[in-house]
């Protein structure tokens, strides 16, 4: 008698989950259903026609030359080596540059545009947090690095094989951050 009491409360259990587990399956077919059937909207806000079709171009693209730069075999002394990146907005709308940073506080840079130099970002300079260039579509501007062989001291060893980061943040959708790196051996 006891066994067919069980087995009553176990087939009760295994119909009661299975009635549960047919209600979600049902529930979720139907939420889905609302999700795939229920309209897309997108909101486009401009104050005139020619507003929204200046908006409709490229992006700002940054363009670099060339993005490494092998400069060989520096002694290490006071003087400081210096190389320079180019860098052209090849896109249709303005190119924006807000921030740099350095790898080292040995590496520092500038940008050039138009024969005016932004602050300095890196090296030992303060940070330079409110300097914006506009680069407009079809124009180039440069970066001039500055590297400090002697910013950590005497080196000990007779070659070191170096590599400094120079990173800029941009407007770019495809290149929010860009890095430019320049390479070299440093003898004593």
């Amino acid at each position: 008698m006891e066994s067919i009491i069980n087995k009553k409360r176990e087939n009760q259990m295994f119909y009661g989950i299975l009635i549960f587990l047919l209600l979600v399956f049902i529930y979720s077919i139907y939420s889905l259903t609302n999700v795939i059937s229920s309209p897309i909207t997108a909101h486009v806000t401009a104050d005139s026609p020619d507003e929204l079709l200046s908006n409709s171009g490229a992006p700002s693209l940054i363009e670099i030359k060339e993005s490494i730069k092998d400069i060989g075999i520096i002694k290490q002394s006071p003087e400081l080596i210096k190389t320079s990146f180019e860098f052209s907005n090849i896109g249709d709308k303005d190119l924006i540059i807000d921030y740099i940073s350095t790898s080292c506080m040995c590496t520092s840079a500038v940008i050039n545009y138009n024969g005016e130099k932004s602050p300095v970002f890196g090296g030992k300079s303060p940070t330079s947090e409110d300097y914006e260039l506009v680069l407009p579509p079809g124009k180039t501007a440069t970066v001039e690095v500055s590297y400090d062989p002697m910013a950590h001291g005497i080196q000990k060893e007779d070659r070191q094989d170096m590599v400094r980061v120079i990173t800029l943040y941009t407007n770019d959708p495809s290149s929010p951050q860009v890095q430019l790196r320049v390479k070299f051996i440093q003898a004593k």
